[in-house]
């Protein structure tokens, strides 16, 4: 097998705004204290759907989150508030979010909460995916996710698609064990038994639970074998069905050169690899075929989500915009863009003059290898040389 050429940097950092869904993403948990039902909330906002005033090198934006919830047995309608000011001193936070959460107490009913999002001093004001309830979700039954160190993931039910280990977190009255599928494409691509565990107080503690009679069922890395797409998830009870969520497996920092379809294949003329592509037998639409050819160069082929892969986009994308000059607009087809592709960052960098006066780049790197660059036009365009 060939080796690709393309040298790893696992940095993982992403340079400019990527691609959102939508503006603020929620979770809901429904609990019971003292004969009474609580409805918790939790909501994120990120910061790319922030409008942020500069002062005094604080970066400061106010917006508030409304909520009708209306009461569909009787159309009686109650509203909440909340309103959160962020504060801010670095200088690069487009991958930042806010994360905080409201509580208020319901009757057993059905219901439509419908939220509203709204930057101050703005005319940013987003009406968002309405919320129902049914009087089922009050029998103490949930399902949530957290990351590997149990932080609650607020994201609509969506999985992230992501290397990093998710696990399902399942609260419920019924003192019995459960079976989970989960369904991808028609396919049932993960199935497991859930037994009982003992009561892990840091959960109950994340999501200030009074009532810690509640049973906890734990499935853990449930997203290391999911693709990114849509998703049924199903919860069984001796053989029959009481749970259905329906989600999608989400890349939220998708690299931006994957939703292009043409250059993302062509891009892998830099590193050598576009006819190997062409002559990748396989009859998966354009957009799969490109994740199954890759599959051969995943560092973690126990997963699905591909390191080398994205880390390839990602900097594909930081060239487009880094090294684009006045006579070529995508920066990852020059000289410059096509080195810092295979190679990533140098480790160092240094300028000098050549004997005609004209800027010279020299790019050193770690394992020895040296690139000198020339900008012949003074236009910012450097040539490799050597």
């Amino acid at each position: 097998m060939k080796k690709i050429f393309l040298f790893l940097v696992l940095s993982f950092t992403f340079l400019f705004a990527q691609l959102q869904q939508s503006p603020v993403y929620f979770e809901n948990f429904i609990s019971e204290e003292g004969g009474e039902y609580f409805i918790t909330i939790f909501y994120r906002v990120n910061y790319s759907a922030l409008i942020f005033e500069k002062e005094n090198n604080i970066q400061t934006s106010t917006f508030s989150i409304s909520f009708k919830i209306q009461n569909t047995d009787n159309n009686k309608i109650i509203n909440k508030y909340v309103s959160h000011t962020v504060k801010d001193s670095s200088k690069s936070f487009s991958e930042k979010n806010f994360s905080s959460q409201i509580k208020f107490k319901l009757t057993k009913a059905n219901y439509r909460i419908i939220p509203r999002f709204e930057v101050k001093n703005t005319s940013i004001i987003s009406n968002l995916p309405k919320l129902v309830l049914t009087k089922n979700d009050f029998d103490h039954f949930s399902i949530l996710y957290f990351d590997e160190n149990y932080n609650l993931l607020i994201s609509n039910k969506n999985i992230p698609f992501t290397h990093k280990k998710i696990n399902l977190i399942l609260l419920s009255d019924y003192k019995t064990d459960f079976e989970i599928n989960i369904i991808q494409s028609g396919k049932v691509v993960f199935k497991k038994e859930l037994k009982r565990l003992k009561l892990k107080n840091s959960i109950f503690n994340k999501l200030r639970l009074k009532n810690k009679s509640l049973n906890i069922y734990i499935v853990n890395n449930i997203n290391l074998k999911l693709l990114e797409g849509e998703y049924k998830l199903i919860i069984l009870q001796k053989g029959l069905i009481i749970k259905r969520i329906e989600g999608k497996v989400f890349w939220e920092n998708k690299p931006l050169t994957l939703f292009d379809d043409k250059f993302r294949i062509k891009a892998l003329r830099i590193i050598g690899e576009y006819d190997n592509y062409k002559d990748f037998d396989s009859d998966y639409p354009d957009y799969k075929k490109l994740f199954y050819f890759w599959k051969k160069y995943d560092p973690t082929p126990e997963t699905e989500f591909n390191e080398l892969m994205n880390e390839f986009y990602v900097r594909v994308d930081e060239a487009i915009i880094r090294f684009a000059t006045i006579d070529q607009k995508n920066g990852a087809l020059t000289d410059m863009g096509k080195v810092f592709i295979k190679y990533g960052e140098p480790d160092n960098v240094s300028r000098t003059y050549s004997k005609r006066n004209e800027t010279v780049e020299i790019w050193e790197y770690a394992n020895n290898k040296k690139f000198v660059f020339e900008d012949l036009s003074g236009s910012g365009k450097f040539e490799l040389l050597k």
